[in-house]
């Protein structure tokens, strides 16, 4: 029960002495001391060796905890007589929550060292120890139990090629009026081979300014720069065949309208072959700035490939640009980015000559059909053959017989100019000349000209 409650009780605890004179001291303990008999422990303590000293949480009058720092001291009269408890409360509560914040963020370091894979580093300038995380061990061999912690040792590990200019930035930031430190450096492993690491530390200064320690996080690069360097090479490798190769390459990116269709293309890039087959430099242009004519299939095929990445493979006619092309398209990228990469070829000479062929053949079978006909009516004096590599004519007895040639030398085969030796003087030019536009052109050959057959007489006829 208390007897006696002083002002600075009251300012601590908020009660009053009236409120708290004749009431018992579990009212300012919270109930789980209560429950344990916490008083009852601070006494007999208290009793036995004098004093009872802790620190914990109390309740003030508004509810409210406190951490505090007590002291409790038996109470007696002049003749040793017990007479009751003496309870001294200190207020602690922002110094206890400050070290709860200290701890905690130590323990926040602690984690996060322990799941990081840098190596995080802490150094203390005036006794120049620098302390490690276990990843200094994992990432670079250096056992921890066996490692020299000073400042000279951390400073020897670096690369001799780097390690002034490392020493240089570090210390200018140090001895300077900064905070904040990063560079990037080769660092010696345990088995001899370096590390290309980025290092990165923040200076902690004193209340005068000066540096008194430096906290930092060491990352290793060199798997990093081994996938840069690979991806490196493997882009440059690409880019030469790319650049090498027939084949005209571009990535295109496809414009659509709010109806989400295809209303435009341009070219993001071009290798070499693609300017030499479209004739024009195109990167990064529309197509209807230099084709607004241009027929619609092309939008609706790259669109198509764009939206739904589905490869596509065909050729097709391009007006503007007077050229067939045989082209391969898939989609690229992201699908938002509504790109496709195009391989494609001008196919235009190889269109061309099979037109011809299909013409020539149309050509062709048209003749053997006149032929046929001729020679059912009997129009026909004659047929031939002549090999142009070779220059050698094989002609019927028929048409031996028309030119005034020994039929003989005809199965056997005659040059040109033996074919042509009983063309007319006036006629003959005029023949070689029809015969030399045929071969140039590879159309039809028809021509008429007059002939002398044996009996001295000119006659006109039609090859």
């Amino acid at each position: 029960i208390i007897t006696d409650w002083n002002p600075g009780a009251e300012q601590v605890l908020g009660w009053t002495q009236d409120e708290m004179v004749g009431q018992s001291a579990e009212r300012f303990f919270t109930p789980e001391d209560v429950a344990n008999d916490r008083i009852e422990h601070e006494m007999q303590l208290a009793l036995s060796v004098g004093r009872a000293s802790d620190e914990r949480w109390h309740l003030r009058k508004d509810g409210q905890l406190f951490w505090a720092s007590g002291e409790m001291m038996p109470l007696y009269d002049e003749k040793h007589t017990h007479l009751g408890f003496v309870k001294i409360l200190r207020d602690r509560t922002p110094e206890h929550l400050a070290g709860r914040a200290t701890e905690e963020a130590q323990e926040r370091h602690r984690l996060a060292a322990k799941a990081t894979n840098d190596a995080i580093w802490d150094w203390d300038f005036a006794a120049n120890l620098v302390l490690w995380n276990d990843a200094l061990e994992e990432a670079y061999g250096y056992p921890l139990a066996t490692l020299d912690n000073s400042g000279d040792w951390w400073m020897g590990q670096i690369h001799p090629d780097d390690r002034t200019r490392v020493y240089n930035s570090i210390h200018a930031v140090i001895d300077g009026n900064g905070t904040a430190w990063t560079d990037e450096y080769r660092f010696r492993r345990l088995d001899g081979a370096y590390a290309d690491v980025l290092d990165r530390g923040h200076v902690i200064r004193d209340i005068d300014g000066q540096a008194v320690r430096m906290i930092g996080a060491m990352l290793d690069m060199s798997q990093m720069r081994k996938a840069e360097t690979a991806l490196r090479q493997s882009e440059e490798r690409s880019r030469a065949m790319l650049e090498t190769i027939e084949a005209a390459f571009a990535i295109i990116q496809v414009k659509f309208d709010a109806d989400d269709s295809p209303v435009d293309y341009r070219f993001i890039e071009a290798n070499p072959a693609f300017e030499r087959q479209a004739g024009v430099d195109l990167r990064g242009k529309w197509v209807t700035e230099f084709a607004p004519d241009l027929e619609r299939f092309w939008f609706e095929a790259y669109g198509n490939v764009a939206k739904t990445g589905e490869p596509a493979n065909f050729e097709n006619y391009a007006k503007a640009f007077e050229r067939w092309f045989e082209v391969k398209a898939v989609r690229v990228g992201e699908p938002a980015d509504r790109q496709i990469a195009v391989i494609f070829s001008d196919v235009t000479a190889r269109r061309d000559a099979e037109e011809r062929l299909r013409t020539s053949e149309a050509v062709a079978r048209e003749n053997i059909d006149r032929v046929q006909l001729a020679l059912a009516a009997g129009a026909i004096i004659g047929t031939w053959h002549w090999d142009l590599p070779t220059d050698r004519f094989t002609v019927d007895e028929a048409f031996a017989k028309a030119f005034g040639l020994d039929p003989a030398l005809g199965r056997e085969g005659l040059s040109l100019e033996q074919v042509i030796a009983t063309v007319h003087p006036e006629d003959k030019q005029g023949l070689i000349h029809a015969i030399n536009a045929v071969i140039t052109s590879g159309r039809v050959y028809a021509h008429q000209y007059r002939v002398r057959r044996t009996d001295g007489i000119y006659y006109w006829i039609e090859a």
